[in-house]
């Protein structure tokens, strides 16, 4: 494996106004690594991720993902999957288990191009690997949120 880094933050500070959210905070990852991100509650957990997604500037600092400085976009930004703690949906939203899943291609294929049967059957590896492929025609909103993590968690591996 590479030694480049996939993760490198140096000497990030970030503030919500006045309040110091978390500071002079430096992390390398490289490819194969796993690292687990553990703290209080406000510590900074949340933040620290919402940066490394692009979707939080720092106050101060440099942030590198997969070599590249700013906003990703693209393959690279296809590399890194999120699953929200507490994600905000609308239950009635009449959306099946599938299409969310399915979500997690838009990257390879974009918004607007129809998936593929390649496409499909890595969704429906995907539910399988997380006990959700008998599920695959249920509406989401009808889940619970244990089901719903498990279908996020197939959205992040498809």
């Amino acid at each position: 494996m590479s030694n480049q880094k996939v993760i490198e933050l140096s000497n990030i500070t970030v503030k919500y106004g006045e309040k110091i959210a978390i500071s002079n905070i430096n992390l390398d990852i490289v490819p194969g690594e796993f690292i687990g991100v553990i703290g209080h509650n406000g510590s900074g957990k949340t933040t620290l991720l919402k940066l490394i997604l692009g979707l939080l500037k720092p106050t101060s600092g440099r942030i590198k993902i997969f070599g590249k400085q700013g906003r990703l976009t693209g393959r690279l930004r296809s590399k890194i999957g999120y699953i929200p703690q507490n994600p905000e949906i609308d239950r009635y939203f009449p959306i099946k288990v599938i299409d969310v899943a399915m979500m997690g291609r838009y990257a390879k294929y974009g918004f607007f191009i129809n998936p593929g049967k390649k496409d499909k059957k890595i969704v429906i590896d995907s539910l399988e690997k997380v006990g959700m492929k008998d599920y695959i025609f249920t509406p989401f909103g009808q889940l619970s949120s244990g089901q719903q993590q498990r279908v996020s968690v197939a959205r992040v591996l498809a």
